[in-house]
C-alpha cells in the first residue's frame, strides 16, 4: 500500500511574515519551560505558520530543543495485535453499534492498523466489510490535520534542522519504533536524507553562514531563498500564503 508523503500536509507560509524574518526571536537564547510548552503546542497546532516559526525556534536551541523531544517525544509503540485482531473481527458482526464502535476503534489506532487490515482486505472479505477496510486504509493517504501526527512530523523536521549527532542519535532511536507508525518511517527518512548530505552540509543550521536574498534583504536560518521580496505584492494584493504539494494530489 502506498503511504502518503509529508509533503501533501498542506504548510503555508506568510510572505514578510514567516520568510521575511532576518532570524529567530530566539536564536542564541535559551528558552523558558513556558517558550518550550508553546511551541510544542504550536507544531500541533493548524496554523501552519506558528508551525514553521515553532520549527525553527526549536532548530536555533537545538541542544535545549533536544534535551526536551527526548522527555516529550518516545519512540512510536507498536498497537497490541489482538485488540487489532477483534476489532476487525468485529467489522463482521451482525450489529451495526458493535462494527460502528470497532469501525471507530480502528480509526484511532491510525496506521498502526494497517498491516493488519491489509491482511483482512486480502482475504476476500464480504462486501460491506471490504469498503469499511478500504475506507479506514485510505484514511492513512490523506493530508492529516491529527494533532498527534503533525506534532511528530514537525518535530523530526525540527530535528532534520538541527542535524548535530545528538539529533541524529535520537532520530536513530525513533527509527527503532513501531514499523507501520508515521514517525517511525518519517525518522528514517530523514536519516537517509542526512546520510546523502556532503560534510559540509552537515554543521548545524544555527551555525551557517546567514544568506540574502537576490535584493540583499537577509533569509531566516536554514532558507535557500526567497520568493520575491519579504512583502511581495500581485495585481495589487499583498500575497498572504502559498501552498506546496506533490503533483497529482490535487
Amino acid at each position: 500500500m502506498l503511504r502518503a508523503n509529508r509533503l501533501l500536509i498542506p504548510f503555508l507560509i506568510v510572505a514578510g511574515v514567516a520568510l521575511g524574518q532576518s532570524e529567530s526571536p530566539t536564536q542564541g537564547k535559551d528558552l523558558t519551560q513556558k517558550d518550550l510548552n508553546r511551541l510544542w503546542d504550536d507544531l500541533a497546532g493548524a496554523d501552519a505558520v506558528k508551525a514553521y516559526q515553532a520549527i525553527w525556534s526549536l532548530a536555533d536551541v537545538g541542544p535545549q530543543a533536544i534535551r526536551f523531544f527526548e522527555e516529550h517525544l518516545p519512540p512510536a509503540a507498536a498497537a497490541d495485535p489482538k485488540k487489532v485482531e477483534r476489532l476487525i473481527k468485529d467489522l463482521y458482526s451482525d450489529g451495526f453499534g458493535i462494527r460502528d464502535k470497532a469501525n471507530k476503534e480502528l480509526e484511532k489506532l491510525g496506521e498502526l492498523a494497517d498491516p493488519a487490515l491489509e491482511r483482512a482486505l486480502g482475504s476476500n472479505p464480504p462486501l460491506e466489510v471490504k469498503k469499511r477496510l478500504e475506507k479506514l486504509l485510505r484514511r492513512q493517504l490523506l493530508p492529516t490535520s491529527d494533532p498527534k501526527r503533525l506534532r511528530s512530523i514537525r518535530s523530526v523536521e525540527a530535528l532534520e534542522h538541527i542535524r548535530t549527532p545528538e539529533a541524529q542519535k535520537l532520530l536513530q532511536k525513533l527509527a527503532r519504533g513501531a514499523p507501520a507508525a508515521w514517525l517511525t518511517q518519517d525518522a528514517r527518512e530523514t536519516l537517509k536524507r542526512l546520510s546523502k548530505r556532503p560534510t559540509d552540509q552537515m554543521e548545524p543550521a544555527v551555525k551557517r553562514q546567514s544568506r540574502n536574498d537576490s535584493h540583499g534583504n537577509s533569509l531566516p536560518a536554514g532558507a535557500i531563498a526567497r520568493l520575491g521580496k519579504p512583502r511581495t505584492k500581485a495585481f495589487g494584493y499583498i500575497i498572504a500564503q502559498i501552498a506546496f504539494c506533490n503533483a497529482g494530489t490535487l
